[in-house]
């Protein structure tokens, strides 16, 4: 287990001891929620909350809000939204990243609402929750955004309810009046600098070589 998984499981224990809101095997610590999930492709990605993107503004004015104190946020891909979903224990009708293709609305995964049948299994908001940014009840994430509410072209948003997560179209785009709506932008870790120790003994293991040359 390399200094970062180590890292994080640490911080995992301490924040399930403290109490703090945990999603199955997304961690929240402080802006960041981190996937501590061994064999998710995603394991250790650092999914940034809503605090960089208030009000949905152009993603590239997201992605330079975020970079002052992640250098290398970016946008999440299309497979670490499955990954997150999966971390976070969502059992979906359809994979969130289908919000990137054509085709109408959809309900993923939501409980129980009167008659209607409960769809996949839906974790009651708290992913959204530990995402950081809601707006009422509700939390909309931008995912591939065109303006259009034509089901030939591509979806806009993921919406997050308390009871029910959705695949969603909309003439709003970003930059737009789009209160309540974000991006998910995420970070890789950082690779952990070489201890001091191990620096040091670097360091004498080259001067033992150095004097047996000489």
């Amino acid at each position: 287990m390399n200094t970062t998984k180590a890292l994080v499981g640490l911080i995992s224990g301490l924040l399930l001891a403290a109490g703090t809101n945990a999603s199955a095997a997304v961690i929240e610590v402080g802006d960041l929620n981190v996937i501590d999930d061994p064999g998710n492709p995603s394991d250790g990605l650092r999914y940034l909350d809503m605090t960089f993107s208030l009000g949905g503004p152009p993603l590239a004015d997201a992605i330079a809000n975020a970079q002052v104190a992640y250098p290398n946020a970016r946008v999440a891909t299309p497979a670490e939204w499955d990954d997150l979903f999966e971390a976070a224990g969502i059992i979906t009708s359809t994979l969130a990243s289908e919000t990137f293709s054509p085709g109408p609305r959809v309900f993923l995964a939501r409980e129980a609402i009167g008659p209607q049948p409960a769809i996949g299994t839906y974790d009651g908001g708290v992913l959204s929750t530990q995402l950081g940014f809601n707006f009422g009840d509700t939390t909309n994430i931008y995912t591939d955004p065109d303006g259009s509410v034509d089901e030939a072209t591509t979806r806009d948003f993921i919406q997050f309810s308390p009871r029910l997560v959705q695949h969603m179209q909309s003439d709003r785009v970003p930059g737009g009046p789009a209160t309540g709506f974000g991006w998910l932008l995420v970070s890789a870790p950082p690779i952990p600098e070489p201890s001091h120790a191990l620096l040091s003994l670097v360091g004498l293991a080259a001067l033992g070589l150095r004097r047996r040359r000489n």
